[in-house]
């Protein structure tokens, strides 16, 4: 598992913007806030200039994408990838084989919180955040989020996957588990976003937790030039 960080902090997306396609141009005019237009933007031609670093093209990559919105890649089946992106920070993700999906939250206090628990939010997962000290409860409400989240991405079905049907851990002080139905190996990771942040990776398929190499994605113009050109047994 390869796994890049962006610090949408320092981007500009002006240097990304040719890297788009039509839709995506149009999809991005429709954002009124600089930071979800920045995030956008950003994350978009970075996955497309990784995907071609992994894939060894000069051109660039185009994306299908699903019902979902999920964006796949024709050309290359075997290389799963999915990507996420707070309002300053992105991580993208990357495997040869099996399915993947990740999440990145900004944690924040919000008044909605504990009404998203209630309704999206198996009962189990509630009784265990009303367990935790107060102190925690906000911790372990993102911590959910992003477990269930990365989980229902790797899927692929997105948020119409009944949040209800399955399970994860909540307690931010413990590893990240799943309860699930289906019948895949899943393997749940929280991830270090940085402070103000939680993220959280699944990945399907593997009888171990996944071995992961973190990388960080160059400043403007960088173009991905350090992308390893191999996964090798990870």
């Amino acid at each position: 598992m390869h796994v890049w960080w962006v610090d949408l902090r320092t981007e500009s997306p002006e240097p990304y913007l040719a890297g788009l396609d039509d839709a995506e141009r149009a999809r991005a005019s429709r954002l009124r806030s600089p930071e979800a237009y920045r995030a956008f933007v950003v994350t978009r031609v970075v996955l497309r200039r990784l995907l071609a670093a992994y894939l060894g093209l000069t051109s660039r990559v185009d994306l299908h994408y699903g019902p979902q919105g999920k964006p796949s890649l024709v050309g290359d089946p075997l290389l799963a990838f999915n990507v996420s992106h707070a309002q300053t920070r992105a991580v993208l993700a990357f495997r040869r084989h099996g399915r993947v999906g990740v999440d990145v939250e900004e944690v924040r206090a919000t008044l909605a919180a504990p009404r998203i628990a209630e309704r999206f939010f198996a009962p189990a997962e509630n009784a265990a955040l009303r367990a935790l000290p107060g102190d925690q409860w906000q911790a372990g409400f993102f911590r959910c989020w992003t477990r269930k989240e990365a989980f229902i991405k790797a899927v692929g079905d997105g948020l119409s996957h009944d949040l209800r049907s399955f399970a994860v851990s909540v307690d931010p002080t413990q590893p990240a588990t799943l309860s699930s139905d289906d019948d895949a190996n899943w393997h749940l990771v929280d991830l270090e976003a940085g402070e103000g942040h939680t993220a959280a990776l699944a990945v399907s398929g593997s009888a171990t937790p996944p071995v992961l190499r973190l990388f960080h994605w160059p400043g403007a113009g960088g173009g991905g030039h350090n992308v390893p050109d191999r996964f090798g047994d990870s």
